[in-house]
């Protein structure tokens, strides 16, 4: 309990120290700006501006400083509370120390479905049908100067007239599966931290993180699906929105 006291203490003081530093620093910028810009002879506005700029700056940081310094003041005799949240905080982490793993495991997973995804982009961005493209090239040789004319084909593939449409359901797919493998993540995280909230004796609950992965698939995986499918909907609509006022904005450059 000492160790937890002496630790919150010193955060609280590391934070006053913060709140007093910050704004001096930017009252002494502000100040060497301005003597700086008062000892020349010509004065710019865009000097004038940054020496405005730094004030606005340091006010903005007084007041949101002065804010906090009042907060640590009046919240000093709630030393105990915290005290007790650290102490609970620290034994849930430790019943379920795997907790610590999971976001290695949700990154795993996701690089795997971006490799999936990026793998199945490749045969889409390649798929087409074979179309020649002939060309008429001069060719001339050095010895005898002589110029001759040869048709040389090429071959491109030529895009289908769904592709597009293609390209947005696949979109479409990669948003959904991330959302779904992040949704899925955030709601066994809950599980976990529902089971120590809602037992009185925190030492009868055992392995909640896998306790609630199964209860994430067992009663709630179309809940996640139909709302990262939501979600997936909402993002491919900004994509496209996005994508169209680029398109705009080049088009109206260019004319």
């Amino acid at each position: 309990r000492l160790g937890r006291q002496i630790m919150i203490y010193a955060i609280a003081l590391i934070a006053a120290v913060a709140c007093i530093a910050g704004p001096a620093y930017f009252w002494y910028v502000w100040y060497q700006a301005k003597t700086e810009l008062e000892e020349q002879t010509v004065q710019y506005q865009s000097q004038i501006d940054n020496v405005e700029t730094l004030m606005i700056y340091a006010i903005i940081m007084t007041v949101v400083c002065v804010i906090v310094l009042l907060l640590i003041i009046f919240l000093r005799s709630r030393i105990g509370l915290m005290v007790t949240l650290f102490k609970e905080a620290g034994f849930m982490v430790m019943r379920m120390i795997i907790i610590l793993f999971t976001p290695i495991v949700l990154a795993l997973f996701l690089m795997a479905w971006a490799a999936l995804w990026s793998f199945v982009s490749g045969f889409i961005y390649t798929h087409g049908a074979a179309t020649d493209f002939p060309i008429a090239r001069t060719f001339s040789e050095t010895n005898d100067n002589v110029d001759f004319t040869k048709e040389v084909t090429f071959v491109y593939f030529k895009d289908n007239d769904y592709i597009l449409y293609v390209w947005l359901y696949h979109l479409f797919g990669l948003y959904w599966g991330t959302e779904f493998l992040l949704a899925c993540h955030e709601m066994a995280i809950a599980g976990a931290f529902v089971q120590f909230y809602w037992t009185r004796d925190k030492r009868k609950v055992h392995f909640p993180v896998l306790r609630g992965i199964w209860w994430v698939f067992r009663y709630h995986l179309g809940t996640v699906a139909f709302g990262s499918c939501i979600i997936a909907i909402i993002q491919l609509i900004r994509t496209i929105l996005r994508t169209s006022r680029t398109r705009l904005r080049t088009v109206r450059v260019s004319l």
